[in-house]
């Protein structure tokens, strides 16, 4: 291991096992953690042999784990999360119940244990590498003629290691294998007795044995008697210990023997797992029967051992098994899970399947002490007893509520230096969805502290742009009238010129506003009346800091609009836009409005037709009109525009089979609506059908396969044109409700904007004044950061969840467990990221700060 990048290293390629474990992936995720911010500050490096074999394409030689998985650690070094795969396995060959040694001997390679030659290479049966040949010759005659396979233990798990897909692709690959097992077999010298015996250990432990949909792949005996046949591995090993003394129970027999015939069923399935293990499994039973003569004969098992393994059934179990690393309920993995999510964003991973499955140690900054008692109180609050000892059931909290159906959640962060770590991450729903990150929530509270602080921010940047004009020019400076905010600022400057920001901020916190739940708003689109949590507060005058301090519905709402009308007063041009109806930004925000409402008529359309053929699209549009003879004329000439005369009129007199048509007004008809002359909008006007469903059924019908995103590129004319009407408009309030929309809209971008500097975590913001009471949604880890925000004065600092991070750790390339590391920004957060075996080390060197002057 050295310090920085290395040069002397080479990946492993995509072998089964070095993709599982993560190895082959490594160099993309290097390069994908070095976009996110972090350095290789300490990487393996290669002997000059060992990178000359690893260049010629032998596998980097060493003592490869047979159990590796994923690893979370708290901020103690106690374990957090686990996930050793496979879950199942023989740690010494000394584990191994002797009859499934010899077993597996018989089939497989006779004379790899043969003590009279200690030097023996595991890579090499001469003999049954010539059967192979000869069986290989046969079959070019016979078709029927079965080839076994000429490999030796060591060189199949070369093979489903590290070959790509765990394939023999040729000669040459074959050749590779070869190699690599025999530079494996003497890495501890010329005796490979050890080497031998860790061969058979690591093929019963590593065998691939299919996979099972929903659970993934099997590999190993332990996991494929649990995954195939149900069995409980330690009580097959305790049966298997001893089956040449017969036992006096007939029962312990038959135990004995279903144990030794599912272990002998798995050996044999190897070959064509898929096909023995699930298709075919009739075969594989009667495979199972001819070798137990072979297996008789040789010694291996009993004549009466034999009989009972004969009689004895072979089962499968139909259900799906997921293995999980501990049987913990989902609450309890809720600090880990939160771990695991981020770590599948730091690699770019969409399973946890494959980030548990890496041979990877994270030490995390979870406080797994803290999280328990937090992780016991929030499943206490459930409990009625446990609410009325602690006053929850008070008006206004629980006091006619079940607290088993009320859902909390729990973020808590420790600054330490520039960074706040994770500490906790709880809540009490038992399922994976997890409450403080995943979901959109309405914080009601949440969102009036956002607002309060937004409204805090305009005030402070109006003391900035506002003290820096001369008092006497104070009077002229000029604010749209709507624009409450500006105006009061300006006020309060001339009465205070000398005032300090804070000084400023606190008649801010002063300023009143009506509770009244009265008035209508249009906001969103609509009219809308909001009301107040408690009805005593309705027609009240508060403060801004007693709005805040009794949540206080009205008065937030008010102070949104006084935000949302400041930042539409700074949008370049809408001081007119309103006014002058010849201001050249109406049309340009009127087409916004149409492509705006145009996408959201069609998004519905949409989802009602798509899945449909295009036959079938028409016929539902058909179907859902009360049509005439001009209506459906309107339709076809959009749908069908390229049809003749006579095959419009079958269509019109199989829909309207009472209808008495005269040809030439019918003619006349049919020719008037596919003259080019009738705009869209007009067509549906006369059909009585929205002019974009008509303009999306005769598209879907030509394209019945077009996504989502085809049809908002081919519809930019349809859109406009279906709101011809509203540029032709006369009438003026019409396009000024539009054009307000639109600006409500802008403000919010603009709202969003300064939300997201403050932690939001979502990419925009319902337009709408309600916003102020949380109907855009929020998360609790969002209110966390905001929290932490406000408590530093107004700095931002870097979530940090993750500490030090080991790759392949206790790989033998370099036997080291850790290189301390150091992040460069600020020194105060260490991230240390060490991998071995081709890894990597890793420290943190963002820092992203946000601060308005250190204040808000």
């Amino acid at each position: 291991m050295g310090n920085g990048p290395s040069s002397d290293i080479l990946f492993p390629e995509n072998g089964p096992y070095d993709v599982t474990l993560g190895y082959s992936m490594l160099p993309g995720m290097l390069e994908r953690l070095s976009k996110k911010g972090f350095e290789i500050e300490a990487q393996s490096r290669f002997s000059p042999m060992l990178l000359r074999y690893a260049r010629s394409g032998v596998s980097p030689i060493y003592k490869e784990k047979q159990q590796a998985g994923l690893v979370i650690l708290d901020a103690s070094e106690q374990e957090l999360f686990t996930s050793q795969y496979p879950q199942l396995i023989y740690h010494s060959f000394e584990e191994i119940p002797r009859v499934i040694v010899d077993t597996l001997l018989l089939i497989e390679d006779r004379e790899l244990l043969d003590p009279d030659y200690p030097f023996r290479n595991p890579t090499l049966d001469w003999g049954r590498l010539m059967r192979a040949v000869m069986d290989l010759v046969i079959s070019k005659v016979d078709s029927d003629h079965d080839v076994p396979g000429g490999s030796t233990l060591a060189t199949q798990i070369e093979k489903y290691r590290h070959s790509p897909e765990g394939r023999t692709s040729g000669v040459k690959e074959k050749w590779r294998q070869m190699r690599s097992a025999t530079l494996r077999a003497y890495i501890d010298g010329p005796d490979s007795t050890e080497a031998r015996k860790r061969v058979v250990t690591e093929y019963i432990n590593s065998v691939p044995l299919g996979a099972i949909p929903g659970a993934g792949e099997v590999r190993g005996v332990g996991h494929g008697l649990v995954a195939w046949h149900g069995a409980n591995f330690s009580e097959v090993n305790r049966l298997l210990k001893d089956v040449k003394t017969p036992p006096r129970d007939p029962e312990v027999l038959k135990a004995k023997a279903q144990a030794y015939k599912e272990v002998l069923s798995l050996f044999l399935a190897q070959r064509r797992p898929a096909y023995y293990l699930q298709s075919n499994r009739e075969d594989l039973k009667e495979l199972v029967s001819k070798h137990l003569n072979l297996l008789s004969q040789s010694g291996v098992i009993t004549a009466t051992f034999r009989q009972a393994v004969d009689q004895a059934e072979l089962s499968f179990r139909n259900n799906v098994l997921v293995f999980q690393p501990e049987r913990l309920n989902f609450i309890e993995r809720k600090g880990a899970n939160a771990v695991r999510v981020h770590l599948l964003s730091l690699f770019g991973f969409d399973r946890l399947y494959t980030l548990d499955r890496l041979d990877l140690k994270v030490h995390s900054t979870i406080d797994y002490a803290t999280q328990k008692q937090v992780t016991s109180l929030l499943e206490d609050l459930k409990k009625p007893e446990f609410a009325e000892k602690n006053g929850l059931k008070d008006q206004r909290l629980l006091a006619e509520g079940d607290p088993a159906k009320v859902v909390y959640s729990f973020t808590l962060r420790e600054r330490v230096g520039n960074v706040n770590v994770l500490r906790v991450q709880a809540d009490n729903v038992d399922g994976p969805f997890n409450l403080n990150e995943g979901g959109k929530l309405e914080l009601g509270s949440t969102a009036k502290l956002r607002t309060l602080t937004h409204y805090l921010e305009i005030v402070e940047k109006l003391h900035q742009e506002l003290g820096r004009i001369p008092k006497e020019n104070l009077s002229a400076t000029v604010f749209q009238p709507q624009d409450r905010l500006s105006a009061w600022a300006r006020d309060w400057i001339k009465a205070h010129p000398d005032g300090s920001p804070a000084e400023m901020l606190e008649a801010a916190l002063e300023r009143t506003y009506s509770a009244h739940p009265g008035e209508l708003f249009f906001t969103g689109g609509g009219q809308h009346r909001f009301s107040n949590f408690a009805k005593e507060d309705n027609g009240r005058v508060v403060s801004v800091k007693e709005a805040l301090k009794k949540s206080i519905n009205l008065p937030f709402v008010r102070m949104m609009r006084d935000i949302s009308h400041y930042h539409i007063g700074r949008i370049p041009g809408s001081a007119t836009i309103l006014s002058d109806p010849s201001s050249p930004e109406r049309k340009s925000y009127l087409t916004r409005f149409a492509n705006r409402e145009g996408r959201s008529f069609l998004g519905k359309f949409y989802l009602k037709y798509r899945g449909q053929k295009g036959p079938e699209i028409y016929q539902a549009l058909l179907d859902k009109t009360r049509l005439t003879f001009r209506r459906l004329a309107a339709i076809d000439s959009v749908v069908r525009p390229e049809v003749s005369f006579e095959d419009f009129l079958a269509l019109a007199k199989s829909r309207l089979p009472s209808l008495q048509v005269n040809e030439r007004l019918a003619r006349q008809t049919f020719e008037e609506m596919r003259s080019g002359k009738v705009p869209l909008h007009d067509l549906g006007y006369i059909a009585t059908v929205h002019p974009l469903e008509l303009w999306l059924v005769s598209y879907m019908f030509r394209m019945p396969q077009a996504n989502f995103s085809q049809i908002m590129a081919a519809s930019v004319e349809q859109r406009l044109d279906a709101y011809q009407w509203l540029f032709n408009s006369k009438d003026k309030r019409k396009q000024d409700l539009r054009i307000k929309i639109m600006l409500e809209q802008e403000a919010f971008e603009r709202i969003h904007d300064a939300w997201s500097k403050l932690g939001y975590p979502f990419g925009s913001l319902v337009s709408t004044l309600a916003t102020s009471l949380g109907s855009s949604g929020d998360k609790p880890a969002a209110l966390a950061d905001l929290l932490g925000i406000i408590s530093s004065g107004g700095i931002r600092y870097t979530n940090g969840r993750v500490g030090r991070m080991v790759f392949g750790e206790k790989n033998a390339i370099r036997d080291e467990s850790q290189s301390q590391l150091r992040s460069r920004h600020e020194g105060a957060f260490r991230r240390h990221c060490s991998f071995f075996a081709g890894g990597a080390a890793y420290g943190r060197r963002r820092g992203d700060r946000y601060s308005p002057q250190r204040g808000i």
